[in-house]
């Protein structure tokens, strides 16, 4: 809509008293799209529904500015929490990480479980800028929490992020530790998105030990996993592992 006229009907909408509730309106609304979308962030209806949220994108920030403003730290969390691998995968890492961080500042109270969940978003994407300390932080105070809910899919992902920062900080062992116990969680739940995960996670440390051999096991049955359910960040992650491995190893044709 041109600007004057949004001006306009804005307005028009405070000098009828109906600001509020179409804000909250709005605000219910995008809080459904978010939670809506988050499970299909991750397979095959990734690039559709990531390019819906992009095209969305200002009125979730509306959506979370009202939240915020208003004092409903619920809804900006559960919100933010839906949207970390949004962010992560459109380059919005230093934003989205502001949005999780002010939801969980909220003087709001949170449910255990929305509180794990946007905790976890921030470490994630703490981690993915660098911020080793931060990331550690934000998932042990959620990893608690999810075993004291019996949360087993959002303990594994914890795991995998701290077997990640564990990589990033040059300590493959330990990688291996977290990673391990992710990979059995996700088997118990017959999860093989998350299983694949953990498998990537494990070739990375078993090569930074030297175990090649087993690095490439690991990464083909994870890419076999994410092609299974057409995950494309998935595959593209597992392969450039791959090709990365192959390039070290002096396996040129095979790497590219």
């Amino acid at each position: 809509m041109h600007e004057l006229l949004r001006q306009y009907a804005r307005e028009k909408l405070v000098e009828a008293d109906e600001a509020e509730g179409i804000y909250e309106r709005h605000l219910n609304f995008f809080l459904e799209l978010a939670q809506a979308a988050e499970p299909q962030l991750k397979g095959a209806e990734q690039k559709a529904r990531l390019l819906h949220l992009e095209h969305e994108h200002d009125n979730l920030r509306a959506a979370l500015t009202w939240a915020l403003e208003r004092g409903e730290a619920e809804k900006a969390a559960r919100i933010s929490a839906s949207l970390w691998r949004f962010w992560w995968v459109q380059g919005h890492l230093s934003e989205g990480r502001r949005w999780l961080e002010q939801s969980l500042a909220s003087p709001g109270a949170l449910s255990a479980s929305t509180r794990a969940k946007a905790l976890h978003g921030a470490g994630v994407l703490a981690y993915g800028l660098g911020d080793y300390m931060g990331a550690i932080a934000a998932i042990e105070e959620c990893s608690a929490l999810q075993r004291e809910m019996e949360d087993t899919g959002g303990l594994a992902d914890s795991l995998n992020t701290l077997g990640a920062v564990a990589m990033d900080q040059g300590d493959p062992k330990r990688a291996q530790v977290f990673c391990a116990e992710s990979l059995a969680l996700s088997r118990v739940m017959r999860d093989e998105q998350r299983s694949a995960l953990s498998l990537n996670n494990l070739a990375n440390a078993a090569y930074d030990e030297g175990d090649f051999a087993a690095a490439d096991i690991l990464r083909q049955e994870s890419l076999a996993l994410s092609r299974k359910h057409g995950d494309k960040d998935g595959i593209a992650t597992s392969l450039i592992n791959l090709g990365w491995a192959a390039l070290l190893q002096g396996d040129d044709e095979r790497a590219a």
